[in-house]
């Protein structure tokens, strides 16, 4: 439960009263329930939201998937969300992500070109013995990204020499659908004078 008594965003007076709980079913599988009440005196507020999901989990596989419907003025906001994270071997990592939403508030809207919209990402890790590699790709389109459907993402990798040097590098972009692409390059370098003092 919370109470906002003032902010910059104008939600002076809002409380919120909600819970989120887990049932497990089975060793591996639980229920996920939620909701809460929304009492504002911003009309654009939703009054409440209910969500359902069911969430998957073993050793090396974790998946969910999530249902949440929200009450507005103008009808019931719906988002639909689906995670996976996998652990292939000890040392790669990968979790793709999928969500959908529909924004009834927008309908109608001057200006408001979407009333739906989602985005995926991808995200994956690998670290070996003395090399790490981090990989992230986000898109997103619509009511997710309301100046253009774009791609972006980052791609880190880490090098260890030594006990005391350690170098960095990345590479990361943006691409707007029918827009304009850009990148941007990184690099550092590390080198530990003590346990717990360096300089890059």
């Amino acid at each position: 439960a919370d109470y906002q008594i003032d902010t910059v965003s104008g939600n002076a007076g809002r409380a919120r009263v909600g819970f989120e709980t887990n049932i497990p079913l089975s060793d591996t599988f639980s229920l996920q329930l939620g909701g809460e009440a929304v009492f504002s005196p911003n009309q654009n507020e939703p009054r409440g939201s209910v969500s359902l999901g069911g969430l998957y989990r073993d050793t090396s596989l974790q998946g969910s998937l999530r249902m949440q419907f929200s009450l507005l003025p103008q009808g019931v906001k719906q988002v639909y969300t689906a995670q996976l994270i996998a652990q292939a071997s000890t040392e790669f990592v990968i979790s793709p992500t999928l969500e959908y939403a529909v924004d009834p508030s927008l309908w109608g809207t001057a200006g408001a070109k979407f009333a739906d919209g989602g985005y995926f990402s991808v995200a994956a890790a690998y670290r070996g013995n003395n090399w790490s590699l981090l990989l992230n790709n986000v898109g997103k389109f619509g009511l997710y990204s309301p100046t253009g459907d774009k791609l972006e993402g980052e791609l880190q990798f880490g090098y260890q020499a030594s006990e005391v040097l350690f170098s960095r590098s990345s590479v990361a972009y943006r691409y707007l659908f029918g827009g304009a692409f850009t990148a941007q390059l990184g690099a550092g370098v590390q080198y530990f004078l003590t346990d717990s003092f360096a300089i890059g």
